[in-house]
């Protein structure tokens, strides 16, 4: 790798915390820069309005078969994706 690598991450504790993160970028000798997100911006965080969708288009429908509520998820994340990171990383 040459040069610095700078890795936007959200807050989750295992992304700053993690002994095998903190050992890896240990391991890189400043290489690389784990830069956070800030705190309490969910508008920032694209797979928050992932969530809320699903919460909508899946959580609350009685599916009849373990195959029509995979075919549900995987419809919901094809459509988040292409709609809301989309428009974030526009």
């Amino acid at each position: 790798m040459n040069g610095k690598m700078a890795v936007l991450a959200d807050r989750a504790t295992h992304h700053f915390k993690s002994q095998n993160v903190k050992d890896f970028i240990k391991e890189l000798k400043g290489k690389i820069i784990l830069w956070p997100l800030p705190k309490r911006f969910p508008e920032l965080y694209p797979m928050e309005q992932g969530w809320r969708g699903s919460r909508k288009n899946i959580t609350y429908k009685l599916f009849n078969s373990k195959k029509s509520l995979g075919w549900a998820v995987k419809s919901h994340i094809r459509w988040e994706f292409k709609m809301n990171l989309a428009k974030f990383w526009g």
